[in-house]
């Protein structure tokens, strides 16, 4: 019988889980603030939110990037996720837009005869020079 691997679901649909994860396996590591700063509970609090989980990953790599420098790490992460959130969302929305169109296209040319036939005759007449 096979056992199943936790991970193998959670790495197929979302890349981000791991660098996160890695992300904050990293900062429990670095000396604590003076506000307590969780990282999980961030991650948990922020996904509830309905933030982009590309958002929540960036936010984190540039917390660890900038650590020594930062006061409030809570603050900080609001502050770049005010920014980002709205960018990520936007993105997405763009490739599901793109892959729209691109498959709106081709049922329009796989529907079209005069199109296929126009297609289907590309190159057949091209003689090829050798020397």
């Amino acid at each position: 019988m096979l056992k199943p691997n936790k991970d193998f679901f959670r790495d197929k649909f979302n890349p981000y889980f791991k660098s996160i994860e890695k992300s904050c396996l990293k900062i429990i590591k670095l000396p604590r603030k003076k506000r307590p700063f969780n990282p999980f509970a961030f991650v948990n609090q922020k996904l509830s939110q309905k933030i982009h989980i590309g958002a929540v990953d960036q936010s984190l790599s540039q917390l660890i990037n900038y650590y020594d420098s930062i006061q409030n790490p809570w603050a900080y992460l609001n502050t770049i996720l005010k920014t980002t959130n709205g960018n990520w969302h936007e993105k997405d929305h763009i490739k599901e837009h793109q892959k729209r169109i691109e498959q709106e296209f081709k049922s329009y040319i796989e529907s079209s005869h005069e199109i296929k036939n126009l297609l289907s005759g590309i190159g057949k007449n091209i003689n090829v020079w050798r020397e």
